[in-house]
């Protein structure tokens, strides 16, 4: 996200730290009844001076108990299934009012579920115009679908070696 709608300062700030493993961000998309629909954001983030509140609740999201910081949809205009109108926030995971419940999942990996109350972040954590996040966030999603495509294929054919090696060993 930050490589497609950053500004300049936001790439010089973030994508060193991150390609350098000095900062983890976790995409926190999913809400609890949105059901997949990437338009579905009840998640509000409401203008406040110079910077936006955050208020709501993401669900699975997956590499939040390590990340440091998440990069977060929210509704900053129009209603809840509406794909005008959300934006997408940098919000330090140790912000006041945000708190999260983590938990393994069933492939190993860790995520949690994300709760935002009053967290009030300040004009440079939006990314990108405001309202206008959503062909980025399918881009994402799609980025997203297609690397773990690609690694369930890497693991069937590195099963498909094993099983093709034991059969021909076995006695």
């Amino acid at each position: 996200a930050i490589k497609y709608a950053g500004s300049a300062a936001q790439k010089e700030e973030h994508l060193n730290a991150i390609a350098g493993g000095e900062r983890v961000i976790a995409f926190a998309q999913a809400e609890p009844k949105s059901r997949w629909t990437l338009h579905d954001v009840s998640t509000t983030a409401k203008k406040d001076g110079a910077g936006y509140v955050l208020n709501g609740q993401k669900a699975v999201v997956i590499g939040a108990p390590q990340a440091d910081t998440l990069l977060v949809s929210a509704r900053t205009a129009g209603g809840q299934r509406d794909a005008n109108g959300i934006s997408l926030f940098l919000v330090p995971k140790n912000a006041k009012g945000v708190t999260t419940r983590d938990y393994p999942t069933i492939d190993g990996t860790r995520a949690a579920e994300v709760y935002f109350e009053n967290v009030s972040v300040g004009a440079e954590a939006l990314i990108g115009a405001a309202d206008a996040a959503f062909p980025v966030i399918e881009r994402l999603v799609d980025e997203a679908n297609a690397a773990y495509s690609s690694e369930a294929v890497g693991c069937m054919r590195m099963m498909t070696e094993s099983t093709r090696e034991y059969a021909k060993t076995r006695k």
